[in-house]
């Protein structure tokens, strides 16, 4: 078993990941804001009824959900195991800038793009149907998934605990293989 800590994430990698991640809940936040400038600010109350649009957010916001605890960790695996499937990870992956901790920020980086396009699509749609019916459960819906997009920032210690359980997931499908 591997240390997450022995696993040497380069620098520019890890930026790379906290930048595209970061401007994602910052472009919702500023239509949020934007929208509630032209609802609220304009002296119009939000209502917290559930009209038709409301109620298509709710139900797109639990299939997406679903899907967000499902799709990015599938792509991740099954991309790991086509990239992995003859490469010793455990003994390569400790090794500073290699090769597979480059295919691996590869793969993580378009698992977290793929989770967080999943958050912040019912965050705009969210925004927009602030806009359409002043919906005071859509607010929530899009507060909600822009702290969720903030909450996902990648740290160096969560790229680090996610190599390693793509390596174990990795490891274990070969030796189920053997």
């Amino acid at each position: 078993m591997i240390n997450p800590f022995d696993v040497k994430i380069p620098v520019d990698i890890l930026r790379t990941s906290q930048i595209i991640s970061a401007a994602l809940p910052v472009g919702a936040m500023t239509f949020l804001l934007v929208v509630l400038g032209l609802t609220v600010g304009n002296g119009q109350s939000l209502n917290q009824s559930l009209d038709a649009m409301t109620l298509v957010l709710l139900g797109l916001t639990i299939m997406v959900m679903g899907s967000y605890l499902f799709v990015p960790a599938n792509v991740a695996k099954s991309t790991a195991l086509q990239q992995f499937s003859n490469v010793e990870l455990e003994k390569e992956v400790v090794k500073e800038s290699s090769q597979q901790i480059k295919q691996l920020a590869s793969i993580y980086q378009t698992s977290m793009v793929i989770g967080s396009a999943l958050i912040e699509g019912i965050a705009f749609f969210a925004i927009v149907v602030v806009l359409l019916e002043q919906s005071v459960w859509a607010l929530v819906i899009a507060s909600a998934a822009i702290l969720k997009l903030f909450l996902r920032i990648p740290t160096e210690s969560r790229i680090q605990n996610w190599m390693v359980w793509i390596i174990e997931y990795v490891e274990s499908q070969k030796q189920i293989k053997r």
